[in-house]
């Protein structure tokens, strides 16, 4: 049975950056048990906040990417919303964010939120390997092992 990862990033389309950042993602998964799912991917006739609500509490985890829309130190207001929403839900969250569009000093303001794990990467090419070499490792050893 394949497991959602709940995907939260900036939708901005500026040069095709939305559908190479959800290909690279794609391409992280692959051949993994996980598909993401995304907040603007099937949305029923209901609200789209109850809609992104049932995706984190059906997702096994959720990566959430607060990387802003500009190059600068600006935050992703409304992924910031969705990792409230992750830790409501008891979903486990991990922060991703560019490296050089966030300042320290705001990571550092979060992660006081309920030290949870976050990683910066460079460039969006960078990121099937986060995901797949640090993220799904995370997310493995943390299963408890059948028999215990």
């Amino acid at each position: 049975m394949v497991k959602t990862v709940f995907i939260a990033h900036d939708y901005y389309e500026i040069g095709g950056r939305k559908r190479k950042y959800r290909r690279l993602i794609s391409t992280a998964l692959k051949h993994t048990g996980f598909r993401p799912t995304y907040a603007d991917h099937a949305i029923q006739n209901v609200s789209i906040l109850k809609e992104i609500i049932r995706k984190i509490r059906n997702a096994s985890f959720c990566i959430l990417d607060i990387t802003g829309r500009k190059k600068s130190t600006a935050l992703n207001l409304n992924v910031l919303l969705e990792l409230g929403m992750a830790y409501g839900a008891g979903r486990p969250a991990f922060l991703i964010y560019e490296e050089r569009s966030v300042h320290p000093s705001l990571i550092k303001e979060i992660s006081d939120l309920g030290n949870e794990l976050h990683f910066p990467y460079r460039g969006l090419n960078a990121l099937p390997i986060l995901i797949r070499k640090t993220i799904l490792d995370v997310v493995r050893r943390s299963r408890p092992r059948k028999g215990r």
